[in-house]
């Protein structure tokens, strides 16, 4: 966008000298005086257009800052922290259906081969559930002050860089700068 705007720039630039240049070799005075007004309007939209350049510069690359880098960043934090929820959850629903498994044996009192050598597949489960809630709830966390950040981010973006009042002195300037000229060919 911002390239776009230069090169906008530059053709204003060129049109005020293309213009200028005629009008210095026009014979007529009238028609010489409105081509040198017109390059020299010209001219000036192409210095105008350079400080609006200058002053969008800035929040285009944090735009893209925003963009490129912090919502690419929040989204694999994201994948990681679903990824380990669902980890989480799947040792909750093996220590579940073991529980269960093992409540069924106990009810109709057939010893299950697992808890009579010691349980351990049992444990191990368990410690594996611990281990991924602590590391599903680490990521919850980071999840929750990433999307902070990116709120505030996104928040702060808008409140330091309003795009309206970079514009809205451009319009009125430009019609105050055409309206004195008169062409009279």
């Amino acid at each position: 966008m911002l390239s776009s705007l230069k090169a906008v720039v530059e053709g204003h630039k060129e049109l005020g000298a293309a213009f200028s240049n005629i009008g210095v070799y026009e014979p007529q005075q009238s028609a010489s005086v409105a081509f040198v007004d017109f390059g020299n309007a010209h001219k000036l939209i192409g210095e105008e257009g350079e400080k609006l350049a200058s002053k969008i510069g800035p929040m285009l690359k944090d735009l893209y800052t925003y963009l490129q880098k912090a919502v690419p960043d929040t989204k694999l934090t994201l994948k990681k922290y679903s990824d380990s929820k669902f980890e989480f959850l799947a040792y909750c629903l093996k220590v579940k259906e073991m529980d269960d498994e093992e409540y069924e044996a106990a009810t109709f009192v057939q010893p299950l081969g697992r808890v009579l050598a010691g349980n351990y597949e049992y444990r191990m489960f368990l410690r594996c559930r611990h281990a991924a809630k602590l590391r599903f709830v680490k990521l919850r966390s980071d999840v929750l002050v990433k999307l902070q950040l990116l709120d505030n981010k996104r928040g702060g973006f808008i409140k330091l860089h309003p795009p309206s009042p970079l514009l809205d002195p451009f319009r009125p300037w430009l019609i105050s700068l055409f309206s004195h000229m008169k062409c009279e060919f």
